[in-house]
């Protein structure tokens, strides 16, 4: 770090050199060593406004490519507190209300990469002449294995993502792999979960580049629709945004692989690489790596989850039971279990669904009325009880207007005219991200 400000004071004209304010905190136990880092962002933020109070500012920014920010699941192994929300726009949202409400004035928090790529960072730094500095920054998640030298560990998310984004980038010449523990790409990975981990990342990527729309983005990855609610009222058009976000990040990973497989082609060939290496999982073995199956025992005592087209529950060790002919009412369940303790008005479970609803309405497994009808309950409270920003005509209206769309696009879809109907579709997915910040 020391080096990285150095350097940046070097460049920088005397009028606009860059300031720096050295901060400690640490642990002395073992919560020091929580690879989920998930309070890491409440800790900088918190340093960041008390530091802006000082200088009379008020405004705070996070620096973060939108594919992390966003970050879509890239398997079941990466999700709930495993899976980072330092810059998610939700939890910049929640930080504006908090400091504001702390601070007693307007404070914004924003992040200034939330639509490039990480490769597009890169590409950025290097345009500057800053390429060299690369090499002392540090992306890796294990950073209690962090040594002098080999500062990252090569195998994380954090490590996988960096390394394709220096090759899609073409910078890889300023990160040189003597600072990686090893090179997941050729090297053997002995990490059971680091396998599936690489493998499924490279899974999202291809499937991200055969999706052809806003609203096959959302449906295959429902949890957009969360981040979408929080992007500010400005960012008209979001769903479109995130998607041509996404898509560039996915063209960049397939280029990476395709520069890859170019310079390892004779190991290929040969198969000399080692099984656990990333290459040699996607040449040789297909694109996937899955979990072994798991063993009746082995499932915990009480569960609710979907299995292909049917959904499995268990609860406090019993027999396991299947559900076959509700999914809706399965996939209401599965969000409240999620929450627990939590109460929720109708609309807003509704509102987080909208895209399976898109889709189970135009197919006509569920009627619009219904839909219109459950949106007028909540729970336990009347709409108009939500307090000002909940105002109830306003919410009525945004819920019209949904239903209108979901119409047209199922009309649409009717006459074949698909392009319409996915119009249409994504103008719902947008009603629905301002539902959500009502």
């Amino acid at each position: 770090m020391n080096t990285l400000i150095r350097t940046i004071r070097g460049r920088a004209d005397t009028k606009l050199e860059p300031q720096s304010v050295k901060i400690r905190a640490s642990l002395q136990n073992k919560a020091a060593r929580d690879y989920t880092q998930r309070t890491r962002s409440f800790l900088f933020a918190s340093f960041g406004v008390a530091l802006a109070k000082m200088l009379r500012l008020d405004n705070l920014r996070f620096y973060e490519n939108g594919v992390i920010s966003l970050n879509l699941p890239i398997c079941a192994q990466v999700v709930g507190s495993r899976a980072t929300r330092t810059t998610h726009p939700r939890v910049l949202v929640g930080f504006e209300k908090l400091f504001s409400l702390i601070g007693e004035q307007s404070f914004t928090v924003e992040n200034p990469f939330l639509w490039k790529t990480k490769a597009e960072v890169i590409k950025v730094i290097v345009d500057a002449g800053f390429g060299s500095s690369i090499a002392e920054s540090v992306s890796c998640a294990h950073t209690w294995e962090r040594k002098n030298t080999v500062t990252h560990c090569g195998t994380c998310s954090q490590c996988l993502d960096r390394r394709l984004a220096m090759l899609a980038a073409d910078a890889e010449e300023y990160d040189p792999l003597d600072r990686y523990k090893i090179d997941a790409f050729t090297e053997q990975r002995s990490n059971e979960d680091d396998k599936i981990l690489a493998s499924n990342y490279i899974n999202r990527a291809n499937t991200v580049a055969r999706l052809k729309s806003p609203i096959e983005l959302a449906s295959q990855y429902p949890t957009v629709l969360r981040a979408l609610a929080a992007l500010p009222e400005r960012s008209h058009g979001s769903p479109a945004r995130v998607f041509e976000l996404y898509k560039r990040h996915a063209n960049e990973v397939g280029e990476a692989i395709d520069k890859l497989t170019v310079l390892h082609s004779k190991a290929l060939r040969l198969r000399t690489l080692p099984d656990g290496s990333l290459l040699y999982a996607i040449h040789q073995m297909g694109n996937s790596l899955r979990l072994p199956a798991v063993r009746a025992n082995e499932k915990p005592r009480n569960f609710f989850w979907k299995r292909g087209s049917v959904w499995e529950f268990r609860y406090q060790g019993g027999k396991a039971e299947l559900i076959q002919n509700n999914q809706k009412g399965c996939e209401y369940i599965q969000y409240l279990l999620a929450r627990p303790n939590q109460r929720f008005p109708v609309y807003e479970v509704l509102g987080e669904l909208t895209v399976d609803l898109v889709t189970e309405i135009e197919s006509g497994v569920v009627n619009i009325a219904d839909v219109a009808e459950g949106y007028q309950i909540s729970e336990g409270e009347r709409l108009s009880d939500l307090g000002a920003q909940a105002d109830a005509r306003a919410l009525r209206e945004y819920k019209a207007d949904m239903i209108e769309k979901l119409e047209e696009a199922r009309d649409a879809r009717a006459r074949g005219d698909d392009i319409t109907a996915n119009k249409l579709a994504e103008e719902a997915i947008e009603i629905n991200a301002e539902l959500g910040r009502r």
